[in-house]
């Protein structure tokens, strides 16, 4: 249920099953609070030594030539790509604060 309104999905929800009715508008509570518990588990069980086999792994994988792990490696190390355009113009206005300093 949306704010005061019930969707379409809702409403055929409801006349299926009137006796869990009431689960749709938990349904997004649960799932988020099973995302958050799903995501504390891994970290818990995640250590430093695997976060480095698997970069080690990745970085393998993009060496062999795999243009996915090329990819993330690259991401992951350098961010997205910046337009040469907003670098140029990056550089132009510190030249311009400098300048002016």
């Amino acid at each position: 249920m949306r704010g005061n309104r019930t969707t379409h999905h809702e409403k055929r929800h409801e006349a299926k099953h009137p006796d869990r009715a009431h689960h749709i508008c938990a349904r997004t509570n649960c799932k988020t609070k099973n995302l958050s518990q799903l995501r504390s588990a891994l970290i818990e069980a995640v250590t430093p030594e695997d976060v480095t086999a698997i970069a080690r792994k990745m970085i393998e994988m993009a060496t062999a030539g795999d243009i996915q792990a090329i990819r993330e490696v690259l991401l992951r190390v350098l961010g997205r790509p910046q337009e040469a355009d907003l670098i140029e113009r990056l550089e132009k206005i510190e030249e311009t604060v400098k300048a002016g300093q």
